[in-house]
């Protein structure tokens, strides 16, 4: 049996048709899990936004409470998108700032779990990316000013 001029040109453009096809498929999901993880930086960026702003908030009531409110509401946002590695981290982060808000701060405590943070973040977005800042560990920097002694 062979194969006619119509059916080969007939085969060829319905191969083509599924390989355009699979292809817009392909780049619409990578477009669409950017979009998701640019979306998940905003969130992740507004949190760190919002701890600076605790730590800079000094002993002022007005803006412990404005830092406070703004931590929450990213917090909302955060678990709505946070991987589980992320969250178990903040996690971590938030109950060390609610237990030791007032008394014996560990200053060290908490600027290792912001870097656990960030490299958690770093993983989830940047699966390939993260581990060049595990060996040697890397340390990220964040800005708390000095606690007031009263």
């Amino acid at each position: 049996m062979m194969i006619t001029d119509l059916e080969f040109t007939v085969c060829g453009v319905v191969a083509i048709i599924f390989i355009l096809a699979l292809t817009l498929l392909i780049n619409s999901k990578r477009e669409v899990q950017a979009v998701h993880d640019l979306q998940k930086m905003k969130i992740y960026y507004s949190f760190l936004n919002a701890i600076t702003d605790l730590n800079v908030s000094g002993g002022d009531d007005y803006k412990v409470g404005h830092a406070k409110m703004e931590l929450a509401k990213v917090l909302n946002g955060l678990n709505l998108v946070g991987g589980r590695e992320v969250l178990t981290v903040v996690n971590e982060l938030l109950d060390f700032l609610n237990e030791n808000r007032e008394n014996e701060y560990d200053l060290l405590k908490e600027k290792n779990l912001l870097n656990q943070i960030v490299i958690s973040v770093r993983k989830e977005l940047e699966p390939t990316d993260y581990k060049k800042f595990l060996k040697p560990p890397f340390r990220f920097k964040f800005y708390s000013p000095p606690k007031k002694s009263e």
